[in-house]
């Protein structure tokens, strides 16, 4: 897989990456033109504007700001990068009029040809220092495009979008190409068929936008157009609106599309030329100034500025031939102020003055001087200057008869229609052609890929009866995999299909009381800057109207009246803003609200939040305690009714079930605090309280205490207040968003409707809905949706992965699905019975042999090189030496001269020869085919298809090395495997009988002492001068760590069998019987140890996990050695846990009472540093709290509780029985206290005793409650 890299602007690396599966190339004539490169990393890298690559597609820039998703899965960021082509930064700088002088006119008009205006594009470009490669920006306008001079006007708009604006209007289109901007139509070569079926997968068509018309009623524009033109009965009323327009010359109302058409042919469209009217182009002469002095009224100061007159000799002019209600207005054609448009004042003889005071002696012309472009022009810089040419508006070009205006721009009328509408019978449509792979991959890199304007002829009868010839105007492929089924745009750009800017369409036209509707309502009339047209339902405001009269939603701007919004707005993104009730009233939720002077609440409700342990609970009702009162059957919590002079409701309501809850105080850290709960009905409430049930209550409930955050969580009755959301980042299933309905208990079970979390024993995020569930678009476009009574319906594009189950099961499939659906199972079923190409002709193709040994006979003359054990040539005639290779298939390679094998081929059968090979070359033949392959000094796979004829030899040659050898019938090649004729005894058995072979051959004993040296020791039963059966052993035989070095309970092969069994899967688990064949106890020289059986151990250590099924630990067991560890003691009876100081913080232990039972403990213990500050013993019958810091005891017992004070004090709480001789008939409240409180001791609300005494002596003592 090739990589790319990503440089920064100086051509420092930043990122080098892989081309990944999702990189995709895709250009679309003026729409984009980019790369995208999927990747991801586990660090961010924030690529800068000017961040770059250079590849074989060209060279892309990074010219939009780009983040990374962050991927909870992986912990990374996940990047699909976007790099434009080069040119395509040119989106973000300002098209200038004057670049080099750094002018500021973001808004301008040029009347010129496009060779002008493109030189101005060229001039930005250079003021920017933008080249492609050193080289300067050049443009080139081909034949298709007339150059002729039109008006632009450039509003905001940036280099590009100019390009893209000017080839619209230009009607043609732009496209660049290394340092060359192209104007004209891109189309270039022979045509290339394209034909469904055969190279084309698929050939979707996109409908055009455009309107089909063969009959075009044209009008030009209002311009210079006298209230006489024309009888009455020829009055255009467009879209409502009465308006004198140049038509068709009398005698042609419409232009049709084809010849002797009839009334049913005709689609009728009304089209507006606006820029065709009666007009001259003048020449300016004698081109003067007039100065003229202004007095600023606030300032008084005085300015002095030039105006700029010119005079005409080609016309006589007067005043009567302004059109009334207009004003003269001149556009430059040339010079400076070039498609610029300027207010114009005639002055006839006479009627004016020079600076000196002159009278005027022939006709002259004044421009008005205006700030429309930027700054008040003309002006000393951009000036007219004579022979500037310009062409007058505002006038009756009927008063001259003899220059013939009108009856000229009613023909250029004609001329423009007859263009509009031979456009307009050209296919609009644009088709999607999905290539086949193959036809696009060549073996040789260079795939058979098409280029933008690659003539094309689209050959599909469901479209073109004779095909439809076009060019290539947008592709789409993957940078990995090119060939893969690249896309195809073929068809005609949006300027094409939609003709033009300069004509529009109308919803209507009435001429001669005969209304015409427009095409598909896409095109009306455009009411422009000064324009007074009313605004109807059939007309539209131009760009520059719509600045002026409507806010602007991607820049500030400022409203001058008052704005009504009847539903409200939004801010941001997070649900802030203001919106309107179904009952009229407005809400306003906002993050954070800062008053500055002052703000007045009729009414203000507060509602908090509260957190508890974690968790936010959302329900109907809630308050702080700041006060209780105990009654006879309910506690009366009171809270705050008023704050800072505002009132605040009680929210709740009778047969509200009211939560308090805190679990995250640190028990021992603070004097009479713990964690309290308590889920309690609500009987009565108050405007500053609630009433709390004693006894409806959930089971363990505390007693409210001030202080207690309550909250309404559920309802006995009102299912409106039934209802909760709970908020948690602590439970088992955080971060978590529960949804409850129907609380009508002290439990959630069953209660949730909705939830959202994370499920951590599975480590996925989750959403349940019980319910009906929605998600999908808005407007219902694409969707999944459930609902209890329908199931599940799925409206969109739905994909099966591979790997998928369970399509059988489905019902009501389409029937296109459903018959692909079993095409593909027979397919399948096809694929799962064939057996072509999957078997491997050759004997011994992985030089392995046969796995046998030789057979000896007393003839038999042995040597040192004599194979005993599978000859690793055997069926290979020639010359060749085998060695072990971890690179081939088999474990073992072939440096060949040369070798050769008879095989049984069938004539006329196609084969295919694959194999893998380094060094020279090799030659490989079978039959009479024969080739020669050049190799490298790596291992390639070589792959050769061919039909066989001749004798059946396949031969080998040449100087290399060789493995993974495979002849099969068919075309293509599968993975190496042995033939089926082939030994296939197990790599055990193999392995077993070559270690005893290797110690028969190479090996020697030497025995010096009591010291043997052995290659292997085989140990069993010995009788008679043979060995009846080997059950155990030693090896000293080692080519891996995985070799056996020790074994008992079977043989050699056994134990070599339960390594392999174990390596190949360490979660395996034999039966009995597969324990049977396997050794009992092995050893290997890697130091892993297979056993069955018993461990019997005075000691030792594990490291890491222990996974047993069964068995006894007997000993001590500590899961550390030290720090924080888990301590099993036998010698003490006991199970304790250590922290990582060392300290015992729980111990279970075995105990002994004084009669004889035995009973277990377990100690609870709780350190701060080193010092025990509590101690918690569990007996079977009490439960004794130790703390060591304030030196108190508490002991439950069955009956009481017993509380003893740091100095002997004693309070003893609980009932004793009462008997009555025989046994117990009932039991009584017990209380005994040594150390009671006086009435001094005690505050309100707690019990104190009140002595009475009788001539100083105590008698008895009253319990009292202290108010």
């Amino acid at each position: 897989m090739k990589q790319i890299d990503i440089k920064d602007i100086s051509g420092a690396i930043q990122l080098t990456t892989l081309i990944n599966e999702g990189c995709k190339r895709k250009f679309t004539l003026m729409k984009e033109d980019y790369i995208m490169l999927k990747f991801s990393l586990e660090n961010p890298i924030y690529f800068k504007l000017g961040s770059y690559v250079e590849c074989d597609f060209g060279l892309f820039e990074v010219c939009d700001l780009q983040k990374p998703a962050f991927n909870t899965n992986t912990a990374g960021y996940d990047y699909e990068l976007q790099l434009d082509a080069y040119y395509w930064k040119w989106k973000n700088k300002i098209f200038k009029y004057t670049p080099e002088t750094t002018g500021q006119e973001a808004s301008w008009n040029l009347t010129a040809p496009l060779d002008v205006q493109a030189g101005i594009v060229l001039r930005n470009l250079k003021a920017l220092g933008y080249t492609y490669k050193g080289q300067d920006f050049v443009f080139s306008i081909d034949s298709t495009v007339e150059n002729k001079s039109q008006l632009m006007s450039y509003e905001n708009i940036n280099i590009l979008d100019a390009c893209f604006s000017m080839a619209k209007k230009w009607d043609c289109e732009c496209w660049i190409t290394e340092n060359i901007i192209h104007f004209g139509r891109c189309e270039s070569g022979d045509a290339v068929d394209f034909e469904i079926e055969k190279n084309v997968q698929e050939m979707p068509r996109s409908e055009s936008q455009s309107t089909y018309a063969t009959r075009i009623y044209a009008f030009g524009s209002t311009k210079n157009i006298p209230s006489n033109y024309r009888p009455v009965d020829e009055t255009v009323v467009v879209n409502g609106v009465v308006q004198r327009r140049l038509m068709l010359p009398e005698g042609t109302p419409y232009i049709d599309a084809y010849p002797n058409m009839t009334t049913e042919e005709a689609i009728e469209q009304v089209v507006m030329f606006d820029e065709v009217y009666p007009r001259r182009t003048g020449i300016m002469s004698d081109v003067t100034t007039k100065e003229y002095t202004e007095t600023n009224e606030d300032t008084g100061e005085v300015t002095k500025w030039n105006a700029y007159r010119f005079k005409d000799t080609g016309i006589t002019f007067s005043k009567d031939y302004i059109l009334p209600g207009e004003e003269l207005k001149i556009t430059f054609q040339s010079g400076k102020l070039n498609g610029m448009v300027f207010a114009v004042t005639f002055f006839d003889i006479g009627e004016t003055t020079d600076d000196d005071g002159n009278p005027n002696t022939e006709q002259l012309w004044e421009i008005v001087r205006n700030e429309d472009y930027g700054r008040p022009l003309p002006d000393k810089v951009i000036s007219p200057e004579n022979s500037d040419t310009y062409i007058l508006s505002g006038w009756d070009s009927t008063k001259i008869a003899e220059l013939g205006l009108v009856s000229a721009a009613e023909e250029e009328l004609k001329g423009e229609a007859e263009k509009y509408v031979t456009k307009s019978k050209t296919d609009p449509n644009t088709y999607n052609c999905k290539m086949m792979s193959d036809d696009a991959y060549c073996e040789d890199g260079i795939h058979n890929l098409y280029g933008i304007g690659q003539r094309v002829n689209l050959i599909n009868k469901a479209y073109f009866d004779n095909g439809r010839k076009s060019r290539i105007i947008g592709f789409e492929f993957n940078l990995d995999y090119p060939f893969d089924s690249p896309v195809y745009t073929v068809g005609e750009t949006a300027s094409y299909s939609r003709i033009g800017e300069l004509e529009e369409k109308v919803e209507s036209l009435t001429l001669k009381g005969q209304t015409y509707t427009g095409g598909g309502g896409s095109g009306v009339y455009v009411i422009g800057s000064h324009d007074s047209t009313p605004a109807t339902d059939h007309n539209v405001y131009s760009a520059l109207r719509s600045l002026k009269t409507f806010l602007r939603k991607d820049k500030e701007d400022i409203a001058n009246e008052l704005i009504t919004f009847l539903k409200g707005f939004l801010v941001g993104k997070n649900g802030s803003g203001i919106t309107v009730l179904e009952d009229g009233t407005s809400q306003a939720v906002v993050d954070r609200l800062y008053v500055k002077i002052k703000a007045v609440f009729d009414e203000l409700e507060v509602k908090k939040k509260t957190h508890v342990g974690g968790e936010q609970i959302i329900s109907p009702a809630g308050m702080k305690c700041v006060r209780v009162e105990e009654l006879d059957e309910s506690y009366r919590c009171f809270f705050l009714s008023e704050v800072d002079g505002v009132t605040i409701n009680n929210e709740f309501t009778v047969g509200t079930l009211a939560l308090a809850q805190e679990f995250n105080i640190k028990e021992g850290t603070s004097h009479n605090v713990s964690n309290r709960y308590y889920w309690r009905e609500v009987t009565g409430v108050g405007s500053d309280y609630i009433d709390l049930s004693k006894t409806n209550a959930d089971k363990d409930s505390d007693i409210p205490v001030a202080g207690d955050d309550i909250i309404g969580l559920g309802h006995l009755t009102d299912i409106t207040r039934q209802a909760a959301i709970i908020l948690s980042s602590v439970n088992e299933t955080s971060p978590s968003i529960i949804f409850y309905q129907g609380i009508n208990s002290f439990s959630l079970a069953g209660k949730e409707v909705i939830g959202l979390g994370f499920d951590k024993s599975t480590g996925h995020a989750y959403i349940n809905v019980y319910g009906d569930a929605y998600i999908g678009a808005k407007d219902e476009s694409t969707y999944i949706r459930y609902t209890q009574k329908g199931g599940v319906d799925i409206k969109g594009m739905f994909h099966i992965e591979q790997g998928s189950t369970g399509w059988r099961n489905m019902e009501g499939l389409p029937d296109e699905i459903q018959a692909a659906a079993d095409l593909a199972q027979e397919a399948k079923d096809a694929i799962d019975n064939a057996a072509v190409g999957s078997v491997n002709l050759l004997r011994n193709s992985g030089f392995t042999g046969d796995y046998e040994s030789e057979t000896l006979s007393s003839d038999t003359q042995l040597s040192a090189d004599t194979d005993l054990y599978s000859k690793q040539l055997k069926y290979w005639t020639g010359v060749a030496t085998v060695s072990a290779d971890s690179d081939a298939g088999s474990g073992y390679s072939a440096a060949i001269g040369s070798l050769s094998q008879s095989v049984s081929l069938i004539k006329g059968e196609s084969y295919v020869i694959s194999y893998k090979a380094k060094g020279t070359s090799v030659s490989v033949s079978c039959g009479d085919f024969s080739t020669t392959q050049p190799l490298t000094s790596g291992y390639q796979r070589y792959t050769f298809k061919f039909a066989f004829n001749g004798t059946g030899i396949f031969m080998l040659s040449g100087t290399a090395t060789v493995c993974d050898l495979q002849l099969e019938r068919g075309t293509i090649a599968t993975d190496w495997k042995p033939s089926i004729l082939d030994n296939d005894k197990a790599t055990a058995g193999f392995q077993s009988i070559n270690y005893i072979a290797s110690a028969i051959k190479d090996g020697s004993v030497d025995i010096l002492g009591g010291l043997i040296l052995a290659n292997m020791i085989q140990l069993g039963n010995y009788k008679d001068g043979k060995m009846q059966k080997v059950t155990a052993g030693v090896s000293g035989i080692y080519n891996d760590d995985d070799d056996v070095a020790f074994w008992a309970g079977g043989t050699l092969q056994q134990a070599i069998l339960t390594v392999m069994k174990f390596r190949n899967d360490p979660d395996y688990q034999p039966t009995d019987t597969e324990w049977a064949n396997m050794a009992n106890f092995v050893a290997t020289h890697g130091g892993d140890t297979f056993l069955r059986g018993y461990i019997y151990a005075l000691g030792g250590k594990f490291r890491g996990v222990v996974e047993a099924l069964g068995g006894f630990f007997r000993g001590k067991v500590e899961t550390s050695v030290d720090g924080k560890r888990i301590v099993i003691d036998p010698d003490k009876n006991t199970l304790e846990m250590y922290t990582t100081e060392g300290h015992a913080t729980l111990i279970l232990r075995f105990d002994t009472s004084s009669d004889g039972w035995e009973y277990g403990d377990l100690i609870l213990r709780k350190y701060a540093g080193d010092q025990l500050i509590l101690e918690t013993t569990v007996y079977p019958e009490r439960i004794r709290i130790q703390n060591y810091v304030e030196n108190t005891d508490i002991i439950l017992n069955p009956n009481n509780v017993s509380f003893y004070g740091s100095n002997g004090e004693m309070l003893l709480v609980g009932m004793k029985p009462i008997y009555n001789g025989v046994n117990v008939y009932k039991h009584v409240a017990n209380i005994d206290c040594s150390n009671w409180p006086g009435k001094d001791d005690v505050s309100s609300g707690q019990v104190y005793v009140e002595y009475e005494t009788v001539e100083g002596v105590v008698t008895n003592g009253t319990l009292k409650v202290k108010k």
